[in-house]
Parts: structure tokens; sequence; C-alpha cells
């Protein structure tokens, strides 16, 4: 991560404008920690670069241990040190939604910084739900809002650290009926953990990051105690899929 810079690129309307009002949700991110606050900017409006960049940090911290982290992660200190770079006043409007339904729990206003940080506490009470013991199987239903396993994949993310280890988890989801259209580049690698793209870096290292970051969360972290290997042994190993 420190033989090249990341370049900044932003909607030009961002740079241009006096304020930036920013109204959007906060809720726990397998990428960032916790989504929202300047998570809007970059990379919401930014370039592939931020995108690819901070998505392939967080992949290797693995979305088991990022989602639902409260505090600013490394890839929120990206996210915030792009932001700072905008000459925009930048404002949130964060919204906590109460789960299962449509109604409001909390709001918050003021710099995007410190209503992100309001809204991130408590979305980390409300939309996170503790267990008291792993499972060895979990079934993910996902809803029919997600119409790709690119985007399916949030039915595993949000689940992934409740199974115990050598444990499986079940994606249900009959109405998915292909991997990606916007990023084909997935099939041509599959799914796999960490360690096969990292032992591989020449092969992969110009593929598109955020392509390899959304391989890996899906393989998941068990999936990389489980064949923490499997990358020395062939590069020709067939592509992983979900169960869909």
């Amino acid at each position: 991560m420190t033989d090249r810079d990341m370049t900044v690129l932003v909607n030009k309307m961002v740079v241009d404008t006096d304020i930036s009002l920013v109204l959007g949700p906060v809720l726990p991110h397998e990428v960032v920690g916790f989504s929202g606050g300047n998570k809007y900017f970059f990379p919401g409006l930014s370039g592939h670069d931020v995108i690819d960049m901070s998505h392939w940090v967080g992949a290797l911290i693995t979305s088991d241990e990022m989602i639902g982290s409260v505090g600013i992660t490394p890839v929120r200190q990206m996210i915030d040190a792009a932001a700072e770079l905008v000459p925009s006043t930048k404002l949130l409007l964060g919204m906590i939604v109460k789960p299962g339904s449509d109604d409001l729990q909390f709001m918050a206003f003021g710099d995007t910084r410190a209503s992100w940080e309001a809204c991130a506490e408590v979305s980390s009470q409300v939309h996170v739900k503790y267990v008291p013991k792993a499972y060895n199987r979990v079934v993910s239903i996902i809803p029919e809002m997600y119409e790709d396993m690119w985007t399916g994949a949030k039915g595993f993310y949000k689940m992934e650290p409740v199974v115990a280890d050598g444990g499986e988890l079940i994606i249900y989801a009959p109405h998915i009926k292909e991997v990606s259209v916007m990023h084909p580049g997935i099939e041509e690698i599959g799914y796999h953990n960490r360690q096969y793209f990292v032992g591989q870096w020449e092969r992969f290292k110009d593929h598109p990051w955020g392509e390899l970051a959304h391989s890996t969360h899906l393989r998941g972290l068990r999936g990389e105690r489980d064949d923490a290997h499997a990358w020395a042994t062939t590069t020709q190993r067939p592509a992983r899929r979900p169960t869909a």
C-alpha cells in the first residue's frame, strides 16, 4: 500500500459550491465500520481510485473485523483525509432508522464528522444485535431489492461475525441470477481469500481492487482460515461461487 499515492477525484459540484449538505442514514458497513458522513463524498461522489484503495484496505483488515467498528477506522481515516481537500462547508443531517420499519429513531445535524460520530454511536446500539454464541449454520435470506450477488453479498457481510469457525453460511436468494452486470471481472477472478490475492500480487495488482475486495469479503474470514494455502497449490483453481 506504500508504493503509490491515492488520486483524489470528486464531482466538481462539491468543489464549486459554498455548502455541501448530506442527508442520509448511518448504519454498520463492511468496509468502513459505519456508513455515512464523509463517505457520501468518498467514495459516493469520487473517482475509482478512492473506491478501489479504500475498499482494498478494508478487505485486508477483513469485513469481519470492520463491520460495526465504532470510531475512526483506517478506512474512515482515508475518507476523512480526502474530504479535507474539499473547500466547501460540509454538513450532515444524519438519520438512524429503527430496524424493520420506516420510522426515525435518531437524527443529528452538524459538520459531517461530528454529526456522523453521534449517529454511529447510536447505530452501534440500535443496529447491532449480540448473540450468546456463534452458530455452526446460518441462513441469510436476501431481500429482492438486491438484484445481483454484488449487492446481495451484504447478506453475508452482516451475518459472518456470528458464524463459528468451520461453520456454514447459506445465502438464500433464489431471485438472484447473476454475479454482477457492472463488475464482470468478478467472474474472471472468482471468490477467494486475502492470501490468494496477496500471495500472487503481481498477477492481480492491476485488476480493479474494488473487485478484489468484494471477492475476499464474500469468501469471508472463515474461508481464509479454511484454505489459507490454496493459492500456493494451484493458480488455476475453479472459482468459488456463493450458493444462491
